[in-house]
């Protein structure tokens, strides 16, 4: 039986590393396409009626040596109604640097999603991550290799792991194998695909019309995970697994901001602690309920910033 439980988790430790890293790869990887500031505020109802305000931000800084360079950053603070062991307040706190040139890309990231962001180095999510195009720059289909590092991922922690993957963009497809798949079949309409291995995924379908309007409509099951201070091991971290469904219409307003509102449900859910986000220790159920949003993005400069708010259910995570 040793030897069997032994096997089983080696194939799992294999697995996480072939699918799960060139997806942490991509978040510490992805720089934000100009400067922007995004205020938010969202609620919504069930167990934990959970109330988020936030401001996420990206600028642009300039090239040097060739190379592109983007500081991105974020605040949000989440109040909810403390239900069981669930923490009454917490926040989502991040920071980034990220550097382009051409087929070459590398990223620094300290985010502490914790009741006491940046307490110590127990609530502090410090990573990189360089990827480089295996092919000609700009090529349609390319494989890319490289390296990610997260000191508080939930699987192989502390350690460099280098990654492989395959990205193919024509007119109609965005293809990043195998976590995302963008179709643009013509018109005004776009449809996506985000998968994080193994339960945890989004489906959207959005309308992008040439006018001031438009809309989008997202579902999936989303997962965040928190390193709560003062926890008895630290190795473990705060799991809250939101199954939802929202619609988001948008409007491009004179002075380049756009707001965006949100209305939709989150079904019912559950969290639990562990050392990765299949422990499922002292697993709670917790009922969902209507839910609604606000956010307001003003960009500056050519570009903007990551589309939603910060505090949508399903934002990647380690």
């Amino acid at each position: 039986m040793r030897h069997k439980h032994l096997a089983e988790k080696a194939v799992r430790a294999a697995f996480l590393t072939a699918f799960l890293t060139p997806a942490a790869a991509a978040q510490w990887g992805a720089p934000p396409a100009g400067t922007f500031v995004e205020p938010s505020f969202s609620l919504a109802g069930g167990d934990l009626h959970p109330r988020r305000s936030g401001l996420g931000t990206g600028v642009r800084l300039g090239k040097s040596g060739g190379y592109t360079f983007h500081l991105s950053g974020g605040l949000e603070h989440i109040n909810t109604s403390g239900a069981g062991y669930f923490p009454g307040e917490l926040y989502k706190a991040s920071l980034g640097l990220s550097a382009v040139n051409g087929g070459v890309s590398f990223s620094l990231g300290a985010r502490s999603d914790s009741d006491r962001p940046y307490n110590s180095s127990s609530e502090t999510d410090l990573g990189f991550n360089f990827t480089k195009e295996l092919g000609a720059n700009g090529a349609r289909g390319v494989w890319l290799a490289g390296l990610n590092y997260s000191s508080r991922r939930s699987f192989l922690r502390g350690l460099p792991i280098p990654f492989l993957s395959y990205r193919y963009i024509s007119d109609k497809w965005t293809f990043f194998a195998p976590f995302m798949v963008q179709w643009r079949p013509g018109g005004d309409m776009h449809y996506s695909f985000r998968w994080k291995p193994v339960r945890h995924f989004s489906l959207a379908a959005a309308w992008r019309p040439p006018g001031i309007f438009g809309a989008e409509l997202e579902g999936g099951v989303g997962l965040e995970q928190f390193l709560l201070a003062d926890r008895p091991d630290t190795g473990d971290s705060l799991y809250l697994e939101t199954p939802y469904l929202v619609l988001r219409p948008s409007a491009r307003l004179p002075g380049r901001f756009t707001l965006t509102a949100e209305a939709g449900w989150h079904f019912d859910g559950r969290y639990y602690t562990g050392r990765d986000y299949n422990d499922l220790g002292l697993k709670t159920d917790v009922d969902g309920g209507a839910y609604a949003g606000l956010s307001l993005k003003r960009s500056f400069g050519a570009g903007g910033g990551p589309g939603g708010p910060p505090g949508r259910p399903g934002r990647p995570q380690n």
